[in-house]
This record gives C-alpha cells, structure tokens and sequence, in this order.
C-alpha cells in the first residue's frame, strides 16, 4: 500500500508511505517465494519477514526512489522491521504507536475475523505484548543516551 500525502513539518517535501506486502501472485506457483528468497539472498531488502509462509519486506531500492525525488520515506514496519532498519543504517523518526490496553488488542483482532482460534489470539497478543515491552525498553535507553549527552555537554 503506497500514498503520498504533504508532510506537514516540511511544507516543500510530500511523504510517501509504504507498507510492507507480499509480491503480487504471478502465473508461475511458486515463483513468489523464490523471487523474495533472492531479493533476501541479494541483501535487498532493509527488512523483511516470512509470516505463515508469506514474505513481506521492503527493499532499500524502494526507499531510495522515494528520497531521490526528494520525498521523505514512512515506512510501516513492525518492531523487528525498525530494528533491522536502523541496523542497516537508515536515518529516520522511529515512532511505535501503542494500543491504549492489551484487552483492546485482544478485541481488535478478535474484530478483524481473521483469527480462528483462542490459541492463534494468545500468540498474536503474546507477540504485540513483546513488541510493546522491547519498544518501551528501546524507549528508555534512548532517553537515557539523550540525558547523558547533555549533561556532558553541560560540563
């Protein structure tokens, strides 16, 4: 899914928004899964993830199409996703927006109707639980990395 909007901080660039999905279903059965094993046996993509046999990524090619207009690249990845970014180096407002409670993520995939059972419910809230505990911590460390720095810069 991609759209361009204006972004509102920088009145002269537009943001272009990006979400990972899986390759589009060619005539050939199983050319999906070796077209993304060879973007990831390339080093395509600046994250990616196998979930219930799907590929899903986004490759930095894309990113750099989007800047080389001079528009700034919103990626929509999971926690994983944003790790595997900044490992790999790209720049960027890492921003993780959290359910108000875990009782509303289990209701909101309970809504979805995607989910067929209590055990496939726990594990997807057992995982939004995770990313909601590595994103807090992730949070912490880079507000005490921001304190340190001024107070050395202070001294």
């Amino acid at each position: 899914m991609q759209s361009t909007t204006p972004c509102t901080r920088c009145p002269h660039q537009t943001a272009r928004t990006s979400a990972s999905q899986p390759p589009a279903q060619p005539q050939a059965p199983n050319a999906p899964q070796e077209e993304f094993d060879e973007h990831i046996a390339d080093d395509d993509f600046l994250e990616y993830a196998k979930v219930e046999d799907h590929g899903y990524g986004i490759t930095r090619a894309a990113v750099d199409r989007v800047q080389a207009r001079g528009q700034v690249a919103v990626l929509d990845v999971n926690v994983a996703g944003a790790a595997s970014c900044k490992k790999q180096g790209l720049v960027g407002v890492y921003v993780f927006i959290a359910a108000p409670s875990m009782e509303d993520v289990r209701s909101r995939l309970k809504g979805h109707g995607a989910i067929e059972s209590e055990e496939e419910l726990d594990r997807h809230v057992a995982t939004a639980e995770a990313e909601m505990a590595a994103a807090t911590a992730e949070a912490a460390t880079a507000e005490m990395s921001e304190e340190m720095a001024a107070a050395a810069t202070a001294e």
